[in-house]
């Protein structure tokens, strides 16, 4: 009868409603932020910002407690769909607010081609790391991009100076960016202006298995000058404003 013709459609909603309710409660047992109510929830002295709804996430690393890092998380995650990344590296004496306003036409952040507007329209995760800091100018920041031996200079000043190790820094963002949001480990990118520009070349040879490509802006390879790169990565160089 009509009745039993029904009951088929009806058990596969039935399913459908249960493996979402496992789903939740999976997620929600292993407090994954997503679902997180408070503010901000801390475990192992990481501190997890709260997605309960998408947007920036502020985050620190134990391992890196002065170079935290913030996050634009799309409003179209699921909480389940794994998200090519874009990280953008600040020029040399910036930060994660400056290279995130750079990412805007002109400064202005209330474009609708900022980084963040395109993000949450395609459907992609875009971080912005710090560099390192002097102590007297801690928000001042510099990456390690290369150079400072064999007569090569140290172009970026305190970073380089002081050998920071870039590579350990980033393996470090990935894995807690891991532990905040399903990234897709082969659709991680780069980019970055001057000095960031450097630094994303220098990923790129260093980390050629965790980079899938690069598009420094108004920077070269520093780090090539030294070292060979560990394998070829796609590049997409840009100078100038055409």
């Amino acid at each position: 009868d009509a009745a039993d013709q029904r009951r088929p459609q009806l058990a596969v909603i039935g399913s459908e409603q249960a493996a979402l309710q496992v789903r939740y409660f999976m997620l929600k047992r292993r407090k994954h932020p997503h679902f997180a109510k408070d503010a901000s929830v801390t475990d192992a002295g990481v501190t997890y910002a709260a997605l309960g709804t998408p947007g920036l996430v502020t985050r620190t690393m134990a391992a890196f407690p002065s170079r935290g890092y913030a996050a634009y998380v799309p409003s179209s995650y699921d909480g389940f769909a794994r998200l090519p990344v874009i990280l953008v590296l600040h020029g040399g004496g910036g930060n994660r607010a400056f290279a995130r306003k750079l990412t805007c036409p002109g400064g202005d952040e209330t474009s609708p081609e900022c980084f963040d507007v395109v993000a949450g329209a395609k459907g992609f995760l875009v971080v912005y790391p710090d560099g390192t800091g002097a102590p007297a100018l801690p928000d001042l920041r510099t990456w390690n991009a290369g150079g400072g031996d064999a007569g090569w200079q140290c172009v970026s000043g305190y970073a380089c100076n002081h050998a920071v190790d870039e590579r350990a820094y980033f393996e470090a963002l990935l894995r807690d960016l891991a532990t905040v949001v399903h990234i897709d480990p082969k659709r991680v990118f780069a980019t970055g202006h001057s000095n960031g520009a450097a630094l994303s070349e220098r990923l790129a040879c260093e980390m050629p298995l965790a980079i899938a490509g690069i598009a420094p802006v108004a920077g070269g390879n520093q780090y090539s000058t030294l070292a060979p790169c560990a394998a070829a990565t796609p590049v997409l160089e840009i100078h100038g404003t055409a």
